[in-house]
């Protein structure tokens, strides 16, 4: 059959004269007129060779509706694998100017796609720091640390410094008395770290004032590594409290534990990287250096190593947790190696370990390791595998400027066992706490006054709950000095 010679061959219209284009659109009743320069930019901007648009954008630049876009293009047979050219422009512009152009797309093209991956970096880079600082450096002062103020302390016969380091803190864990377990909890770690560096402290200060203390950064200061409340190698631990309450708390109250030590010399802080907190522990050294980025009595070691090396005076210092090298000849080889410089200018090598919560001392031909106890007592875990029966205590390494170590100190003992019965008249006090953390004092008298026997305190003390006064004991509590 033979075409129709009164038939236009196309769907549209291209008036060469007047550089129009007429198109009759579907629903549109009137045809569409658009001048030839929209047109060809409408096809420019769809063409992968040109802008790669969308027909969103091409509609939105032309303020068309984005039905009549579509059209439009479906009319032109522009697609965006096409090329950036009208029909009529294959038809009628010279070879050579259709390939100068579209070596100039092409190249504009790429700048473009060069220019949105990096707008696309700028603004996840943007919403990175508007992240940092509303969770972190907004609680920075942006006027220096000062300094709090000093004590005045009689100066030293002797040029000395003390590594005071609450080593395995763990922070954040939750201990009950089932399986006669130590209670243990946020409150009760605040109350015992407080209560241990006063009377670490209290013994140092006769010596008079020490150069500088040393503290080591990490080496289980956390409970947990992560939101899934779990160690760095996974392990899931009982909690108190939700892993982003216990990591701002713990960042809180190493400042305040900073601070405190501030009072009495210059501190230094040093990586300790423990097998509970791993990544938290060095996220703690970042935020401490961040906090005392003015501060000029504070010195952080910003170093991720997993074992950390400094001296004083005559005495090198090998800061490591112990749980990945733990013998000290290991640790002893380590440090000749790693830290050969600080080796050959000093004449006395200390390694400073815990892990273990437990205090020991072990010398391996003359490298001496001290193995620091813990403050965070007996819970379940160590019950079932049998590690009871160690000192809760913070201990004080002193270190002579030429002598190296003099002597350690250990924070006094702990109030008498918790599982012992409330006696009538007791030289202490049970503290427990409700389920929203207030905390309650017990005593026989107060135990009269609120009309229970001791049988019933005595049931809050060794793991059991207790309603009273419409409120729920929780086993959890410390026996506690009057």
């Amino acid at each position: 059959m033979s075409q129709n010679p009164y038939l236009h061959e196309r769907a549209y219209y291209f008036n060469e004269a007047t550089d129009a284009y007429v198109f009759n659109l579907t629903g549109v009743a009137k045809p569409l007129v658009l001048p030839g320069t929209v047109v060809r930019d409408m096809v420019k901007g769809y063409s992968n060779l040109g802008e790669g648009g969308s027909v969103n954008e091409i509609a939105r630049a032309n303020n068309l509706p984005r039905g009549w876009v579509t059209q439009v293009l479906r009319h032109l047979s522009v697609t965006h694998d096409g090329l950036p050219f009208t029909a009529e422009e294959l038809a009628t512009r010279p070879s050579a100017d259709l390939e100068a152009e579209g070596l100039a797309l092409k190249g504009a093209n790429l700048w473009r796609s060069l220019e949105r991956q990096s707008w696309s970096r700028i603004q996840e880079d943007a919403l990175r720091w508007r992240n940092l600082e509303t969770s972190i450096l907004r609680r920075f002062p942006d006027a220096p640390n000062p300094a709090p103020t000093r004590l005045q302390i009689p100066q030293s016969k002797r040029r000395f410094a003390v590594v005071l380091s609450p080593t395995d803190f763990h922070w954040g864990k939750w201990a009950a008395t089932e399986e006669g377990a130590q209670p243990y909890n946020r409150a009760v770690a605040a109350r015992r770290l407080k209560e241990a560096t006063e009377q670490c402290l209290a013994n140092i200060l006769p010596h008079g004032a020490p150069e500088e203390i040393l503290v080591g950064v990490g080496s289980d200061f956390f409970h947990v590594d992560n939101e899934a409340g779990t160690t760095s190698g996974g392990t899931p631990q009982d909690r108190d409290g939700n892993p982003l309450d216990i990591i701002q708390s713990g960042c809180e109250l190493m400042v305040q534990y900073v601070d405190h030590l501030r009072t009495v010399a210059p501190v230094k802080l040093i990586l300790m990287a423990g097998n509970h907190d791993h990544l938290l522990g060095y996220c703690l050294l970042l935020y401490l250096a961040a906090h005392y980025r003015q501060a000029p009595d504070v010195t952080v070691v910003l170093s991720a190593a997993p074992r950390q090396y400094t001296s004083y005076g005559e005495t090198l210092l090998a800061f490591v947790h112990g749980d990945a090298v733990a013998r000290t000849q290991d640790i002893a080889r380590l440090a000749s190696i790693e830290a050969k410089s600080l080796w050959g200018a000093t004449n006395h090598r200390v390694a400073l370990t815990g892990h273990l919560h437990y205090e020991k001392m072990e010398d391996d031909r003359g490298f001496v390791r001290y193995q620091m106890p813990s403050l965070s007592g007996t819970d379940r875990w160590h019950m079932r595998h049998g590690y009871v029966g160690s000192r809760v205590a913070l201990s004080a390494i002193l270190i002579d400027h030429q002598a190296g170590v003099f002597g350690t100190l250990l924070s006094s003992e702990s109030p008498p066992n918790i599982k012992a019965p409330m006696p009538e008249k007791s030289p202490y006090r049970w503290v427990s706490q409700d389920l929203e953390g207030r905390q309650e004092y017990w005593t026989p008298q107060a135990a009269k006054a609120a009309r229970l026997d001791t049988d019933s305190i005595n049931r809050v003390i060794r793991g059991k709950r207790l309603t009273y006064n419409n409120r729920t004991w929780r086993s959890c509590g410390e026996w506690e000095a009057l």
